[in-house]
């Protein structure tokens, strides 16, 4: 990979104890460490490339972008961000009424009735993720740039954060969970 480190990105097990799930007992992986980080963070790891850039300006920088993002997907516009993907609003309209077969409108006067706002219930924001050559971040490609391990599983009520993560002994052995 010409010279750069490859990024470690770190999953864990975990059980699925849903009783009345098909899946019971099934074990899948998730992202171990679940951190996000601040505007804050964005700027202190951006200054540590050593751009030269003011971190005042990065910071401003930053906030610009987020705010006009918002300001372009609240009139519809699709924004494209080079490296990132395309972000875009689409709205998520309501569901069946009861006794109906289906949701949506049967017919473009029965907004007039329904009213807008119960139409539409809420405007989702997406993101296509960019797929060009050089930024390819789809979901196969970001695959293929990370050094996946799976060194944990975990262990508790993950819903509630009264979860840990446990080492497993020797990655690749199957995790034995605590009895409950």
């Amino acid at each position: 990979m010409s010279g750069k480190l490859q990024p470690q990105l770190v999953l864990a097990l975990r059980q699925n104890n849903n009783m009345e799930s098909k899946a019971y007992g099934k074990w899948y992986a998730e992202i171990a460490r679940k951190q996000t980080l601040s505007q804050r963070g964005i700027c202190d790891h951006i200054e540590g490339h050593n751009l030269g850039i003011p971190r005042s300006i990065i910071d401003m920088v930053i906030g610009q972008i987020g705010s006009c993002i918002v300001e372009l997907l609240e009139q519809g516009c699709r924004v494209k961000i080079d490296g990132i993907g395309t972000f875009y609003p689409s709205p998520r309209v309501r569901k069946k009424p009861a006794g109906k077969q289906s949701g949506g409108l049967d017919d473009p006067s029965d907004l007039q009735t329904v009213g807008v706002d119960n139409f539409v219930r809420a405007i989702n924001i997406n993101l296509s993720p960019d797929s060009t050559n050089v930024d390819n971040l789809t979901s196969k490609a970001l695959k293929k740039k990370c050094k996946i391990t799976i060194p944990y599983y975990i262990s508790g009520a993950k819903m509630r954060g009264n979860y840990t993560l446990v080492r497993i002994k020797k990655e690749g052995e199957a995790p034995t969970p605590p009895e409950p």
